[in-house]
């Protein structure tokens, strides 16, 4: 853990958005590309551990000034058909791991649904594609379940944004009150 917690950070920018590592750095691909394709599941715990402290910060300015009281906190779902090649998810792993760390936080899978099979957005390099790719995929189930709550969105890494930008559309659509996004890399 100690050496994971010596790599390079990611300097915040944006607001709603928070990161921890920075995805250029080869440590934290292999990392996460071990807990994605190879099974690494444990890794979700500690990615989940330096997210939550890297959270605590930014969730304090949240509480203080916006209110932003008993998250939902709520992973990038898979399509079906890659929920069945992988076995998993991971940033639904990460999620799980995340809840246990901060009071309040109720995790929420069911909520938010991949409903179209996209191209795996690591095979498209270019980011106007990468957002065409995923644009209207996905929808909610229940989304009486959002309005008016406030939400903490999870996914592994982050690198045009368009799948965070369009699950927040989705969230936003259904009157989320105000939503973080968060992801192990950037």
């Amino acid at each position: 853990m100690s050496c994971v917690e010596e790599l390079p950070r990611v300097a915040h920018d944006e607001t709603g958005f928070v990161s921890v590592f920075q995805y250029k750095d080869e440590t934290i691909r292999r990392l996460l590309w071990t807990l994605k394709y190879k099974g690494g599941k444990d890794i979700a715990a500690v990615c989940a551990k330096m997210l939550y402290e890297e959270l605590c910060a930014e969730l304090e300015e949240l509480v203080l000034f916006q209110e932003f009281e008993k998250p939902l906190v709520i992973p990038i779902p898979l399509s079906q058909k890659r929920w069945r090649e992988r076995g998993f998810n991971q940033a639904e792993l990460i999620a799980k791991e995340l809840v246990t760390h901060g009071e309040g936080f109720k995790l929420c899978v069911e909520v938010l649904e991949k409903h179209k099979e996209t191209a795996p957005q690591a095979t498209i390099k270019n980011r106007e594609a990468r957002l065409r790719n995923v644009l209207g995929c996905f929808s909610l189930s229940h989304p009486e379940q959002i309005a008016g709550r406030n939400i903490i969105l999870i996914d592994d890494i982050y690198t045009t944004g368009g799948t965070m930008l369009e699950a927040r559309k989705v969230l936003e659509a259904a009157g989320a009150r105000k939503i973080l996004c968060c992801t192990v890399a950037h």
